[in-house]
Parts: C-alpha cells; sequence; structure tokens
C-alpha cells in the first residue's frame, strides 16, 4: 500500500485559486474530529482511574491479607498482577500533550504584518491551519492508542490476578474429567 501524499504548506505557498469556503468546511470537520480525538482521551482517563481506584483497593486488601502467617501465597502474588495492572493504569493517566483546539492568539500577536494582511491571503491561513489540525488529529490518535494499549495491560494483569486463586482452587478441589474439560474449553475461548 502507498503512502498517501499530503499537501505541505509550502505546497500550499504554491497554489493559486485556493477555494477558501471549501477550506473552512474542511477545517470545520477538522475540528470535529480532534474534538473526537480528544472525548475520547477522556474516556479513556475515566476507565483508567475507575480501574485504578478498583485494582489499588483490591490490592491493599491482597497484601493486607497475605501478611496474616495462616494464609496462602496466592493473595500475595494476586496483589503482584494488580499492582503491575496500577504501574500501566498510572502510565496511561500520566499527563502528555495532545492536539488541542484552536491556537493562541499570541502567534498573531507577535508581528503586525498578521493584523494587517489583505483578505486574499485568508484562504491560505486556512489552509495552513488544516496543515497544522490534520498533525494535530494525527498526533492525538497515537497518543490515544498508546493510552489503549496500556489500559488493556492492566485488563489483562488483573484477569492474570485470579491465577492464583484458580490454581488453588483447582489445587483444593478434585474435579471430574468432565469437569477439568469444561474449564480447558472456557478458557480456551477466552484467552484465544
Amino acid at each position: 500500500m502507498s503512502e498517501e501524499k499530503i499537501l505541505t504548506t509550502d505546497d500550499i505557498r504554491k497554489l493559486d485559486n485556493l477555494n477558501e469556503e471549501m477550506i473552512k468546511e474542511y477545517c470545520r470537520l477538522g475540528e470535529e474530529r480532534l474534538k473526537d480525538c480528544l472525548d475520547t482521551k477522556k474516556q479513556l482517563e475515566q476507565k483508567s482511574f475507575i480501574l485504578l481506584g478498583g485494582y489499588i483497593t483490591i490490592s491493599l486488601a491482597l497484601f493486607h491479607i497475605s501478611m496474616q502467617p495462616t494464609i496462602d501465597i496466592s493473595y500475595g502474588i494476586s496483589a503482584c498482577f494488580l499492582l503491575i495492572g496500577i504501574i500501566f493504569l498510572l502510565w496511561s493517566i500520566k499527563f502528555s500533550t495532545y492536539g488541542n483546539l484552536g491556537k493562541n492568539p499570541k502567534y498573531w500577536l507577535q508581528d503586525k504584518k498578521y493584523l494587517i494582511l489583505p483578505n486574499d491571503h485568508n484562504k491560505y491561513i486556512y489552509a495552513y491551519n488544516l496543515v497544522n489540525l490534520m498533525e494535530r488529529i494525527e498526533y492525538s490518535k497515537k497518543r490515544n492508542e498508546k493510552k489503549r494499549a496500556k489500559i488493556i495491560i492492566a485488563i489483562y494483569a488483573g484477569f492474570f490476578s485470579l491465577t492464583p486463586f484458580i490454581i488453588l482452587f483447582f489445587h483444593n478441589h478434585h474435579l471430574s474429567v468432565a469437569e477439568v474439560e469444561a474449564v480447558k474449553a472456557y478458557l480456551s475461548i477466552v484467552f484465544h
């Protein structure tokens, strides 16, 4: 698959006959897409905070229980899996830069030439903004993908925190061959 050819600001500078109204519409649509990316960021962070609260509470309880001399070590092992999940959730929540909506007015107030441009330059400014908007969208999408991957790893760590209890259950309970086969079938569905 060939790589997409995207116009740069230099390419745009060389163009004549830019359609200002269409470029404004493209900018509006691009801003909508960036809003979607920023909304996704918020949703992912909300999920991370919810999971983080649960993981911290459960892991503290498991660590406390595992300190009892008569308790099996499986509680501590489960808490360690949750601790791995906590690390990935914190990593997903860490503050990082994203593409932002709008631009800081300081860019236009640093030089009076931006304030006295003739109207025929507007279409170029909109077109340059469109290029910048595309870059902010791509940057935000990549950040969301990384955030989502970290949350998925944390969720798997939460699932794996159940492993010691499953092993302990099977170790302490003698299952029939049919029950073992049913568990194997279930686990093959879950992990494939």
